[in-house]
């Protein structure tokens, strides 16, 4: 998804900003939780993990090292674009920065 889908997504009303709103959406949404297959041990275990399942959460290149440390502490999986939140807020035309978006499907 590029920044341009997610205007179309913000006309729609299918997008949330910032890292609190992510949060809360996967807690009260707990049918947005899909089980994936840990790749790490020799026994697949399953893990809760948030995968695409109902949205997909996108991340600023210069958000803070803490907003990336929640979405892993809670398993949310989340793609980082490549360009910084001032110039995210200007393509959006948004007057505010954020370093978080989700994108509901």
């Amino acid at each position: 998804m590029n920044l341009k889908d997610i205007k179309d997504e913000i006309d729609k009303g299918k997008v949330l900003f910032g890292i609190r709103q992510t949060l809360k959406f996967f807690e009260e949404k707990k049918e947005n939780v899909k089980p994936l297959k840990e790749k790490t041990s020799a026994k697949p275990k399953s893990v809760k993990s948030i995968s695409s399942k109902n949205a997909s959460v996108f991340l600023a290149r210069d958000s803070r090292e803490d907003t990336r440390k929640m979405l892993e502490d809670k398993k949310i999986e989340f793609e980082v674009f490549k360009t910084s939140k001032e110039d995210i807020a200007k393509e959006l035309g948004l007057n505010f920065e954020a370093e978080v978006f989700l994108v509901k499907k």
